[in-house]
């Protein structure tokens, strides 16, 4: 277009736009970062994975099969977490029979003697192994609370809680101390918290605490009998709270089944706003283990048929007059409940880390193959940020070899008993489900 008295156009401007004309294809950015501007920390990730009974309890072997141990660590490994805070760890503890000498002649016989053994603990340490072998460069190492007069292992009631974590980047756990709280079943609370304070700055300029419950509330804790103080003896605190951690829970049932208690622990811990992470950390009850519950005419669960064969127990488990239960046949019917969450307690602090992810991982997703997940997921729906590691399909080969283990007879391949066999194995890993969560400081 031509304009009258136009101004001209001096030769310095004509040469500068015709340089940018002739640098418009070449795809570079039009601004680039300046090189003196600091760099963005590498994220923290963490999980929650209450091990319910790691080490022995009720219907629970001291040590767990090898497909359990190889699962555990796997889903470590593949979804890239940095710390693992792991509850629940128990002991065993009875007359054990050891041999002994006696008398001159030098004769051997059994003694039965009281014996306390660390067994979770030791099967977190082979955890250990396994991602030590699946990570070699990851510098994996476990840490329990110990005391420091006899350097032994703090129990409370019998468990305790145990951490893991990659240590590299500097990533380093300085230090394990008991802190005071208050007893609320209801919320997991046993009234001692493990504070784990860890360094390191790749990712964070100050200390990053961690706070998880010490030990884990049991069945009978729920009643009133169970009480508000914790049970004797109980360790001594070593340090206050800090102002700012990121704070565990693992409840024994539903957490927001006390929601005023929830709410009250939240303000109290100045606890960022984060919608809690969705249901399923806690898989509700199979219809064959419910019914017994809520018809008082059967007194007996016989559920024991075939935990993951539904069709084999719907054959044998019912008469006429009774209506069949409906089993899940995809994922959106698989129902949970949530019992374990992450809080971020950093209302305190004057640049708070930026939470980029607090999710429950679904175990049952993990046990299917991906074939499966694309038939019993109608709806596609993907796990997290595409971005972040996921978990779909990390534990088909550990799901198939524990069947392989049992000896089981082959069910009926239909979508019911596919889904029965994972929830029977997220059971036999636990009766919880992990949180994972990733927070990045600035």
């Amino acid at each position: 277009m031509n304009l009258d008295g136009a101004t001209p156009i001096s030769p310095a401007l004509k040469a500068l736009a015709k340089s940018a004309e002739d640098d418009g294809g070449s795809g570079e950015p039009a601004v680039t970062p300046c090189p003196y501007a600091a760099k963005e920390k590498a994220p923290l990730r963490f999980m929650l994975w209450h091990l319910h009974q790691l080490g022995g309890g009720f219907h629970r072997p001291a040590v767990r099969p090898d497909a359990a141990i190889e699962a555990y660590a796997t889903l470590v490994h593949r979804l890239k977490l940095d710390i693992c805070i792991l509850p629940g760890l128990t002991r065993t503890s009875g007359a054990r029979a050891t041999v002994a000498t006696t008398g001159p002649s030098g004769r051997a016989q059994l003694v039965m003697e009281d014996a306390v053994e660390d067994t979770g603990v030791q099967e977190v340490l082979r955890v250990l192994e396994q991602l030590k072998a699946l990570d070699p460069s990851g510098g994996w190492q476990a840490r329990f609370p110990t005391s420091d007069a006899d350097g032994k292992h703090v129990y409370l009631a019998d468990s305790t809680t145990g951490v893991l974590f990659r240590g590299v980047d500097g990533l380093t756990l300085s230090k394990l101390d008991i802190v005071d709280s208050r007893r609320v079943p209801s919320l997991g609370l046993t009234g001692k918290l493990l504070c784990a304070t860890f360094a390191s700055k790749a990712h964070a300029t100050e200390l990053v605490h961690v706070m998880a419950p010490l030990g884990s509330i049991r069945e009978r804790d729920l009643t009133e009998e169970g009480g508000t103080a914790p049970p004797s003896p109980a360790p001594e605190a070593t340090r206050t709270a800090p102002a700012t951690s990121l704070v565990a829970l693992s409840a024994p049932a539903d957490l927001l089944s006390d929601r005023a208690a929830f709410n009250q622990l939240r303000a109290e811990l100045g606890a960022l706003y984060q919608l809690p992470p969705q249901e399923g950390s806690v898989l509700r009850d199979d219809p064959w283990k419910s019914i017994p519950e809520a018809q008082a005419g059967l007194l007996a669960n016989f559920s024991a048929v075939a935990l993951d064969d539904v069709v084999l127990q719907n054959a044998h488990m019912h008469w006429d007059a009774m209506e069949l239960p409906k089993h899940p046949e995809n994922l959106k019917e698989v129902a949970g409940a949530l019992a374990d969450t992450l809080l971020p307690c950093f209302a305190a602090a004057d640049t708070p880390p930026r939470v980029e992810e607090l999710r429950v991982v679904d175990l049952v997703r993990a046990a299917l193959s991906a074939q499966r997940l694309s038939e019993l997921d109608a709806e596609g729906e993907a796990r997290g940020e595409a971005s972040r590691p996921s978990e779909d399909s990390l534990l088909v080969g550990p799901r198939e070899r524990l069947h392989a283990d049992a000896e089981r007879p082959r069910s009926e391949a239909v979508p019911v008993n596919e889904l029965a066999a994972c929830r029977y194995f997220s059971a036999a890993l636990s009766t919880h489900w992990p949180v994972v969560a990733q927070l990045r400081w600035p």
